[in-house]
Parts: structure tokens; C-alpha cells; sequence
């Protein structure tokens, strides 16, 4: 049940979302998992181990010097300046409309793996003032701000976009991205048909491959995509491959990372700092890799065309026999 919960949140309503994750503070490691056929929910040793990730150094982009940071670290790393006040543009008026309610008002602060929003009072103003417009979500977001460097040079006309139904309602709505942008995206976020595995190296590149037939390409260097992407198994006959969060990964000049977010059409923006690539990998993990059932293959998450470097499974999911 927890699993069909999961996926009608994520992958039905369409939205980057992490309702359905409950804190994951327990001690414990976390083990790389490159396979994970098997359903202890640890995974393949072959990968080593990495310590559980127990907070994160986040921000919400209220204050200005918190948003100069990183609109300086997306200039450096050569996104278009247009595009980026665009999204500061954005990242105002959503925190603005909430009354910026239960978000950091300064600067960034380290807390638990996942801070705590009062998500029905920034849904309720966020109707309130948006009554025909949802806001931007994960998808949107990433997108817009890289739109320039993703390309697909064979584009199709046969793409399963039943997870973009309500994407599409607030491009529409917002007059957010023109017909060659969104053939793009249409190409890009698309469903991919999954095999009846859960072997996470074949699925990635079962992803690879539709990319590759699509001829998508990410241009820049220095900025990069970062896609969890989640199975669908409502339909044992019909699995499903799709991207159910996606952010922009930025180096520092401190050899660190900055990762940008949206984490929903409702609920905040984030910019969070890490160390490697490795806790952002169980940051995200953490998030989303959450389903007991093994019904599903678990969460896998790429940078641009390739598995996360130190990939890991959630070791507080353990599936259920």
C-alpha cells in the first residue's frame, strides 16, 4: 500500500515531492548499492560503505546575501544571467507569497535531513494568491535554469508524458517555456518503458539508452543534472522508468558542492551545501528511497548521464519479506 501511496503522490500528481518520507536520524551506515537484487535492502558490498548523512546546511534564498551566493556560483558556472534572475525572480515571489512561514530567514544553517515546513499553511497562501498558476516544481525549475545546455537531437513523437499532466498545467498556465523548449522537455522528462528487473546498473542503462536514441546531450561542464529516478510498478505488465526529483549540481570554489532545488510545486525552494558527491547522494536517497515493499527497484540517481558517484541505498528501508 505504502508503495501505490508513493507513486500516485509522485508520479500521478506529478510533483518533485516528499510527502510520503518520514526523518531518517538513525545511526548506521550506508551501503553502495550497484545491484541491489537483493531485498535485505543493503545491497552489494562490492560498492563499500559510507556513513549515514544525519544533517544538512540549507537554505531557502530569503535573504539577499544568501541569494548573491548563488547567483555567483551559477554565473561561474557560465548559466545565462537571464535565466538566473528568472529564478531568483521565482525563489522571491514563492517565499514572499508563503510570508516566508517556518522558512530560514538568513543565510544557511545546518539541520536534520529534512527540515521542518508548515506545508498546509504555504499551500493554503499559495492558493490563496495562485488560484489558477501551481508554481514551479523540480522539473520546472532544473529545466529552466539549464535549458540552454540540454539538447536532443533526435527528438521523438511517440513519449509517454502522463507524469507531466500537471507539469504541462503550470507551463501553460505560467507561459513558462515555447514550443522548441518544451519538445525538449517533453523529450527529456518523458516515461522511459522499464524491464521487469530491479538490478539498478541494467535499469541506468536502459536510461542511457533511450537518451542516447533521443540524442540528448548536457553541454555544460560545470553545472550539471542531477535526476533521481523512481520505478513504476502499478502495472507489473507496463513498468515505468521516470525522473521523480531533479536538481542543478555546482561546484564551489572550495572544491565543495552547491545543489539547487525546488522541492515541490507547493513547498520550497532549497540550495544545500555538501562535501561530496556522495552526501548528496544520501541526502537524496534518504528522501526518496523510502519504499519497504520491494514491489519496486530502489531510487537510482544520475549526474547528467552517469550513476551518482558513491551511490548508495537508504539502509533505514529495509524491504519486507
Amino acid at each position: 500500500m505504502k508503495k501505490y501511496l508513493i507513486i500516485f503522490t509522485i508520479c500521478l500528481l506529478g510533483a518533485c515531492s516528499s510527502d510520503n518520507i518520514k526523518n531518517n536520524q538513525n545511526t548506521g551506515t550506508i551501503q553502495n548499492s550497484g545491484t541491489l537484487e537483493n531485498k535485505s535492502g543493503t545491497g552489494n558490498e562490492e560498492f563499500g560503505q559510507t556513513k549515514l548523512l544525519k544533517e544538512i546546511n540549507y537554505s531557502n534564498l530569503v535573504d539577499k546575501s544568501s541569494q548573491e551566493e548563488i547567483k555567483n556560483a551559477l554565473k561561474e558556472a557560465g548559466v545565462d544571467e537571464k535565466e538566473i534572475s528568472e529564478f531568483l525572480k521565482n525563489v522571491d515571489t514563492f517565499n514572499k507569497t508563503v510570508e516566508n512561514k517556518t522558512l530560514l530567514s538568513t543565510g544557511f544553517a545546518k539541520t536534520n535531513i529534512l527540515p521542518a515546513y508548515d506545508e498546509d499553511f504555504i499551500a493554503q497562501k499559495w492558493d490563496e494568491k495562485n488560484k489558477d498558476f501551481k508554481g514551479n516544481n523540480c522539473r520546472i525549475t532544473t529545466f529552466g535554469l539549464l535549458k540552454n545546455f540540454i539538447n536532443v537531437k533526435n527528438p521523438s513523437n511517440k513519449l509517454d508524458t502522463e507524469n507531466l499532466a500537471f507539469d504541462y498545467e503550470s507551463i501553460k498556465g505560467g507561459k513558462i517555456f515555447d514550443e522548441k523548449e518544451k519538445k525538449i522537455f517533453d523529450n527529456f522528462f518523458a516515461q522511459i518503458p522499464s524491464p521487469n528487473t530491479q538490478n539498478t546498473s541494467e535499469l541506468v542503462k536502459v536510461v542511457q539508452d533511450d537518451w542516447k536514441k533521443k540524442g540528448i546531450e548536457f553541454t555544460n561542464p560545470n553545472a550539471k543534472v542531477i535526476s533521481v529516478f523512481l520505478q513504476d510498478s502499478i502495472d507489473e505488465k507496463s513498468k515505468k522508468l521516470f525522473i521523480g526529483h531533479i536538481g542543478v549540481l555546482l561546484p564551489t570554489k572550495d572544491s565543495k558542492f552547491i545543489f539547487i532545488e525546488k522541492l515541490a510545486f507547493q513547498k520550497p525552494y532549497q540550495a544545500l551545501k555538501f562535501d561530496s558527491k556522495r552526501d548528496l547522494s544520501d541526502y537524496l536517497m534518504a528522501t526518496y528511497d523510502v519504499d519497504t515493499t520491494g514491489e519496486s527497484a530502489r531510487p537510482f540517481v544520475l549526474e547528467n548521464y552517469d550513476l551518482i558517484d558513491g551511490y548508495s541505498a537508504n539502509p533505514n528501508t529495509i524491504i519486507k519479506n
